[in-house]
């Protein structure tokens, strides 16, 4: 279950942060303080002002070209509902339809969310990208 919260709590991060700039971000900021004011209500105010700090930080980092620090917020948020839904396992789903609510505005923002598994067993090999990928 653990790689399902994983592809969760990642595809959320990028969607919210893909939504951070964008004119759906007030709308998209009071969707994922409703799902944390139903799953952890004592927490909902100040995920509310985290919110609005990181679309600031992201604002900043963008005006500086700095992609490391966009990385970091999406990380920081990424690990956030990732331990909400590992906690609360019934999030998943509000979570899963949140990113399908907004998946053509992120488009429209740039934003992308590439989930890939494998498994291998034995001796096998698996390469994925998500894009090119050259193998020698």
């Amino acid at each position: 279950m653990s790689g399902e919260w994983m592809q969760v709590a990642t595809a959320s991060a990028n969607t919210l942060v893909a939504l951070m700039l964008t004119d759906a971000w007030e709308q998209a900021r009071d969707r994922m303080v409703g799902v944390w004011r139903r799953f952890r209500p004592e927490q909902a105010d100040s995920v509310s002002g985290q919110l609005d700090a990181s679309a600031d930080d992201l604002a900043q980092a963008r005006q500086a070209d700095d992609g490391e620090a966009e990385d970091e917020i999406r990380g920081e948020w990424s690990g956030r509902i990732r331990r909400l839904v590992r906690d609360e396992p019934e999030a998943a789903d509000v979570l899963r339809e949140f990113v399908r609510q907004y998946a053509s505005r992120t488009a429209d923002a740039g934003g992308t969310t590439v989930v890939q598994n494998a498994h291998a067993t034995g001796k096998s090999r698996v390469y994925q990208a998500g894009r090119d990928m050259t193998v020698n």
